[in-house]
């Protein structure tokens, strides 16, 4: 990217939890090695963009989220602040349930070029394929905040298993949190990037409500033969990735990755192979947003991304309110997912 390139201009929507105030909740756990964490805080370190404007409908929110932050100028709606703003990128980090309506608006106006995204994207297939359209006609690009997926450790172990590390990948086991549409979709995009394949199949049974969206457990298949097994419980904090391979496996949880190699017969543990240089996830996706707006470059996770990780949550939930298995793709446009 040409270094002497104005800064694009960001403006966000939703002045809540992820847009910055997160940052307070992981500031001292030693699992968030790779802050900033937050919309805000990320725009603030990411090269070639500039936080110009923030907007919220709740009355006072907009302006103390940017006596904090330090953003120039505060609004009311998204409106206004495309009106008196033309920010290039728009963050939105409203509700879910008012996703399909701020992207419509952001992707329709003549000065954005960029839109980063929160997950889920939406709240139906219905409504994401209208954002699929909308981001089409204008030619906005987009990046969805599923950030592990820009994670430093992630791609170190996505490079291992494409050099073959493991072997070849049979099986992945997972503990994950905060149900299947919600923390759900950074796992399934995460999937997607190390796998490099989307599901053909999921079967899944529910802990609690037979049509809620958390807990329980999921069983996904692959057209390679992978299969992945998720639980989900309900009051057991915390996540972790296995993945077993033939030569090998990678375990991932809050205390970081260690790998295991087979060798004559046994399992040895062995250094993690890579110097990692821990670079925060959110940042890394607003510079791949700020370079794709410049120069048409490949983003991590895009909004194909983002509405196949929806794709799964509705597979699933609609899994466990029929008892059976799911397919994919899947036909339903208007399943709604739970309003976050």
């Amino acid at each position: 990217m040409n270094s002497d390139l104005r800064p694009l201009r960001a403006g966000i929507i939703g002045c809540g939890r992820i847009a910055g105030s997160i940052q307070d909740e992981v500031l001292h756990r030693p699992d968030f090695r790779a802050l900033p964490y937050g919309h805000a805080p990320a725009y603030q370190q990411a090269r070639g963009v500039e936080l110009v404007a923030a907007a919220d409908p709740q009355d006072g929110v907009a302006d103390a989220f940017a006596r904090r932050w330090g953003v120039p100028s505060a609004y009311r709606s998204l409106d206004e602040m495309l009106a008196a703003e033309h920010p290039d990128i728009v963050s939105i980090c409203a509700p879910s349930r008012h996703h399909t309506e701020l992207f419509l608006a952001a992707a329709e106006h003549p000065s954005v070029r960029g839109i980063y995204l929160e997950k889920p994207v939406a709240l139906s297939l219905g409504d994401a394929a209208r954002m699929r359209a909308a981001a089409a006609a204008s030619g906005v690009v987009v990046v969805v905040n599923h950030f592990r997926t820009f994670d430093p450790v992630w791609r170190q172990i996505r490079r291992l298993i494409v050099a073959g590390h493991l072997g070849e990948i049979r099986a992945v086991q997972v503990r994950w949190v905060e149900g299947w549409s919600f923390g759900g979709s950074h796992l399934f995009d995460l999937l997607r990037h190390l796998l490099d394949e989307t599901p053909v199949s999921v079967y899944a049974v529910s802990d609690d409500d037979p049509h809620g969206d958390n807990g329980g457990t999921a069983l996904l298949r692959y057209e390679s033969g992978v299969t992945v097994g998720v639980t989900m419980p309900l009051d057991a904090p915390g996540t972790e990735i296995v993945l077993y391979g033939t030569a090998g496996r990678i375990v991932v949880d809050e205390h970081g990755p260690k790998i295991f190699r087979r060798r004559d017969g046994l399992e040895i543990l062995e250094p993690f192979p890579s110097t990692m240089h821990w670079t925060s996830g959110m940042v890394t996706a607003v510079e791949e947003l700020v370079a794709a707006v410049h120069t048409g470059s490949a983003v991590s996770s895009d909004l194909e991304a983002g509405i196949s990780a929806l794709e799964i949550a509705v597979a699933i939930n609609r899994s466990v309110a029929s008892g059976l298995p799911e397919r994919f793709p899947v036909a339903d446009d208007t399943w709604i997912v739970p309003s976050i």
